[in-house]
């Protein structure tokens, strides 16, 4: 097993962005990629702005009120649940357990990767450690991104919150990665 010396946060993140958090715990890796805030910030304003309208409908009486109403709605409360939508969303996981790697976007909770994951947003990839042959950091249309390649499948990890990240932290992020599963390959053979 992996020793329990390393629980907890990872302390050398890469200072140049932060869209993600990295962790590990004992003999579990997690990967959280999140898009950016200005999607849930801007959800929220406008959430705000929608409830704020109701307080017109209290206070006075007249058509100019329904006006007021109809247009936040169509204005505040439905872009607003867009984009609260989109930031729930778009959030990824990338999560290694000693056995299995598993991928998955559309989930707000760390998955376990040998469990079962579903949900009707939810995209996902997953295969088995000791399958696992390398990650690279290849070129494609959008950036570089991090592709997986094992015995039984190849997996592209792309998620627009690591879009903007750095080749540096991403060619960290894919060494702390690589460091792990080999960990576990030799954990799981021994």
């Amino acid at each position: 097993m992996a020793s329990t010396a390393a629980l907890g946060d990872i302390p050398s993140l890469p200072p140049s962005r932060r869209q993600y958090y990295f962790r590990r715990i004992g003999d579990r890796l997690e990967l959280k990629v999140t898009p950016h805030r200005g999607w849930f910030i801007s959800g929220i304003i406008l959430q705000m702005c929608f409830a704020a309208s109701f307080t017109i409908l209290f206070t006075g009486k007249s058509s100019l009120v329904l006006l007021i109403l109809d247009t936040t709605l169509f204005w505040c409360f439905i872009p607003g649940m867009l984009c609260l939508l989109v930031s729930f969303r778009n959030t990824c996981w990338l999560v290694v357990g000693p056995r299995k790697w598993r991928a998955v976007s559309g989930q707000m909770t760390p998955p376990d990767p040998d469990g079962l994951v579903g949900g009707p947003f939810t995209r996902q990839k997953d295969g088995q450690v000791h399958d696992f042959i390398s990650l690279t950091i290849s070129a494609s249309g959008q950036g570089d991104d991090l592709f997986f390649e094992s015995k039984t499948a190849r997996f592209w990890f792309d998620p627009p919150g690591l879009r903007k990240v750095s080749r540096i932290d991403k060619e960290w992020l894919a060494g702390q990665i690589i460091d792990f599963m080999n960990e576990m390959k030799v954990d799981v053979v021994s």
